[in-house]
């Protein structure tokens, strides 16, 4: 046993040891997650906004072009990551109201009903009530939906006047 300190050969070469495949498969699914949400992002913020590019937040209701808005989520993916890429729960939302007012959850509350309905948000709400986690998406899962909301995005896009 090493004293307190001390660096064995051993502990130095399973210290420098070089990243497994399985890490490597790792970053390589972060990295398109990382695109899946940009992805997504962009066709939440395209679906909310008008046939000039212009966007109301959800929770305070001030109108920005959808490139200067986020996509905000009424559950918190930290709470229930299952509702993560659920449309009905991400809307877009001013960066104040997203990143500085923690989602401003009571007007968020108030204007998805008016806009989905009761029974909608109560569904959502049950399903963060019951904990469903979501499971880890596998590469091929985040490659389909990626592409599906690529294309969405770009469909939008073109729909509404080649917004750029």
């Amino acid at each position: 046993m090493p004293r307190h300190g001390v660096i064995t050969k051993k502990m130095a070469i399973r210290k420098y040891k070089p990243y497994s495949k399985r890490k490597q498969i790792g970053k390589k699914s972060g990295v398109l997650e990382k695109t899946l949400w940009d992805n997504f992002s962009k066709f939440i913020r395209l679906r909310d906004a008008d046939w000039r590019g212009n966007v109301k937040c959800i929770s305070c209701s001030i109108t920005k072009h959808w490139k200067e808005m986020d996509a905000g989520h009424y559950i918190a993916v930290g709470a229930c990551s299952g509702l993560k890429y659920n449309e009905n729960n991400v809307h877009a939302q001013c960066t104040s109201c997203n990143r500085f007012k923690s989602g401003n959850q009571i007007n968020y509350r108030l204007s998805l009903v008016r806009k989905l309905g009761e029974k909608t948000v109560k569904n959502l709400e049950s399903i963060y009530e019951r904990k469903i986690p979501s499971k880890k998406l596998e590469q091929f899962e985040i490659n389909e939906l990626n592409k599906k909301y690529k294309e969405k995005a770009n469909k939008l896009m073109q729909e509404k006047c080649n917004i750029n």
